[in-house]
């Protein structure tokens, strides 16, 4: 699944972000017993400087830690820093 130029189903990107949810909540159900692995909605926000995008950049990078999983997001197995 890819959202692309060649993508057919409706254009939105909330049509797209369902069906890929749809689909990897599926995948997941059927490979590991997993079930409910999204959250109903998805916050949607048009970056429109640099400085909103490294705001939006560190509340993802800090989530592990508003979570207790660890002290300091490079602690994350997931995180990482991508040049």
């Amino acid at each position: 699944m890819s959202l692309n130029e060649n993508y057919k189903g409706s254009l939105s990107l909330s049509n797209w972000i369902s069906a890929f949810k749809r689909y990897t909540s599926k995948i997941f159900k059927e490979n590991f017993g997993l079930s409910n692995i999204w959250q109903l909605n998805f916050y949607e926000h048009i970056v429109r400087s640099e400085k909103s995008l490294e705001l939006i950049a560190d509340y993802i990078l800090t989530n592990p830690i508003r979570k207790n999983m660890v002290e300091n997001w490079k602690e994350f197995k997931y995180s990482q820093v991508c040049i």
